[in-house]
């Protein structure tokens, strides 16, 4: 029979905290994502953000260390991204195996559009206007580079 081990196995995508700016641009960890359904109730209302209709478009994620909102800002992030981008089309066929539904309305409310610029910002002890101006300017060269 064996142990355990033969019985269970642990993605090692997040055996370590995950840092946004770090691996922002890993397509890893965001195959390795599975939306939990408190993640999917989150989508949900991003998903009802996107109406242009829709007035509450604030979103709090809180949770204590390790509960999976760096996890969640980085997949949220990979589907909102520009439609070309593997990113997105990864992160859709993921969200569509949990909720076809879901993810149907992401494509249908990016449709048209070009995605939205992936701005990442670490809570670190630093002003925050100093990190988001790094990250907004980060988020603009890439963004150049890829349209070049």
């Amino acid at each position: 029979m064996g142990g355990l081990n033969h019985q269970i196995a642990i993605k090692t995508a997040y055996t370590r905290s995950i840092n946004l700016v770090r691996d922002g641009e890993s397509l890893e960890l965001v195959r390795a994502y599975l939306p939990t359904t408190r993640a999917l109730q989150a989508l949900h209302q991003v998903a009802e953000g996107l109406n242009e209709q829709a007035v509450g478009r604030a979103l709090a994620l809180v949770g204590p260390y390790g509960a999976g909102k760096s996890a969640f800002a980085l997949f949220l992030g990979a589907l909102l991204s520009p439609k070309p981008d593997e990113f997105r089309q990864t992160a859709t066929e993921i969200l569509g195996r949990d909720d076809a539904s879901l993810a149907r309305r992401f494509t249908e409310a990016l449709d048209g559009r070009p995605g939205f610029l992936r701005v990442q910002v670490n809570g670190i002890p630093d002003p925050l206007i100093r990190q988001l101006l790094l990250a907004l300017a980060a988020a603009g060269e890439k963004c150049r580079l890829d349209r070049a």
